[in-house]
């Protein structure tokens, strides 16, 4: 469902006492405005987007239903930021990595560099890469790889085949869970030589093919969380 027919479906009704939404049902949310393709130098379309994803926001914090990462007073993506470093630091897993902004792409900087942007966003592939900045970036040369891990509720899956560094994980990854005030997200480890682990990144509405082999699994427990009154 569009978030304009999703805003348009609920009612919100605000007492004294208490606060109503209707319909009140189980719901996962996935809140992307300009969902349209309409003109962002539009102002009006950009007011109308805006009210809507608004509504959304009221409703997924007012109904009693189970939400998947309901909204909160950061909005729909819990204590995450857009930058990374913020986000480990908001949860107590910041590194010591400090982030470097670009206006353009350094010269020469190529496939094989130690920077990379965020996680979820783009790797600096080319030193020919269109003039789109600011690009951030962090110093990635003591990382030997990445380690998804998918965490729905209180369960955690190994988005990659290693359940060695699942184990060592697992708990932890719950527990920034909580400090971040999800319940459905993937988590990047970033995987240093001795195996010990520091958070890269977190994508709180990852998509379909970053689950791996886990989908099905994954899918069926976000189904479970939705039916859990609790």
């Amino acid at each position: 469902m569009s978030v304009a027919d999703a805003a348009e479906l609920f009612t919100i009704e605000v007492g004294q006492n208490a606060n109503r939404v209707t319909p009140d049902l189980p719901t996962f949310m996935r809140p992307f405005s300009g969902e349209d393709g309409r003109n962002l130098y539009d102002s009006d379309a950009r007011f109308h987007d805006a009210e809507r994803v608004g509504a959304l926001w009221a409703a997924g914090a007012l109904m009693q239903s189970p939400v998947v990462n309901r909204p909160g007073p950061f909005g729909f993506s819990g204590r995450c930021m857009p930058s990374s470093s913020l986000t480990a630091l908001s949860c107590g897993e910041f590194d010591g990595r400090s982030e470097v902004y670009f206006r353009n792409i350094p010269a020469g900087m190529g496939i094989d560099s130690e920077l990379i942007d965020d996680i979820e966003q783009h790797r600096f592939v080319s030193s020919s890469s269109p003039d789109l900045g600011v690009y951030r970036s962090r110093n990635t040369s003591r990382l030997a790889g990445y380690y998804p891990v998918a965490v729905v509720g209180q369960t955690c899956f190994p988005c990659l085949e290693n359940s060695r560094l699942l184990s060592s994980l697992a708990g932890r990854s719950v527990e920034v869970m909580g400090k971040l005030e999800l319940s459905f997200a993937i988590l990047f480890w970033g995987i240093l030589a001795d195996d010990t682990a520091v958070l890269a990144g977190v994508a709180p509405w990852p998509s379909l093919p970053q689950f791996g082999n886990q989908g099905e699994a994954i899918v069926d427990c976000l189904v479970g969380l939705l039916c859990d009154p609790s």
